[in-house]
């Protein structure tokens, strides 16, 4: 149980920076995704700071845009045993990256039905300041009921955020 209320249900899948599980929402009776941002034990303070402060980044620019077609809505960020959660909009469906290695090349329709939902994404994205720096297959969802969102605003940047790298 993540933050007393989102119990986790089957791991979704893995990146470098995280794992997505699939959770319910305890408290509203629905189904979500659940972001575990990874922070490994030997991280030292300062940059786990780092990047506790990236997560909730990320959770606050995608929320900005969380009424938009085609970007995964975020809900919440909750803290778990010193490891931020970011919980989101479950998508039923698979990434573009999936797609492309089931069936390869795609037909010109299908990607252009992609394509405008992107630019539609990206567009709005930039309209509130955001900008994604991460757009690839496997951050593009394929939902089964044929919508297609913009998800992992991870390396975003809004206008307003304050630079969490720092030059070596």
């Amino acid at each position: 149980m993540i933050g007393d209320r989102y119990r986790l249900a089957r791991l979704l899948g893995s990146g470098g920076f995280g794992r997505v599980w699939e959770a319910h929402d305890a408290a509203l009776g629905v189904d979500v995704a659940a972001k575990q941002v990874l922070l490994h034990r030997a991280v030292p303070e300062a940059e786990r700071a780092v990047l506790v402060a990236r997560a909730a980044r990320e959770a606050r620019n995608a929320a900005q845009l969380r009424d938009h077609p085609h970007i995964v809505s975020v809900h919440d960020v909750v803290e778990e045993d010193e490891v931020p959660w970011i919980i989101m909009q479950l998508v039923v469906g698979h990434s573009l990256a999936d797609e492309l290695g089931m069936h390869g090349r795609l037909p010109e329709d299908r990607t252009s039905v992609i394509a405008e939902a992107l630019l539609g994404a990206l567009g709005a994205a930039h309209e509130a300041g955001v900008t994604h720096r991460d757009v690839k297959p496997a951050n593009v969802l394929l939902a089964a009921d044929g919508s297609v969102l913009l998800a992992d605003f991870g390396i975003a940047v809004g206008s307003t955020d304050s630079k969490l790298t720092t030059s070596a």
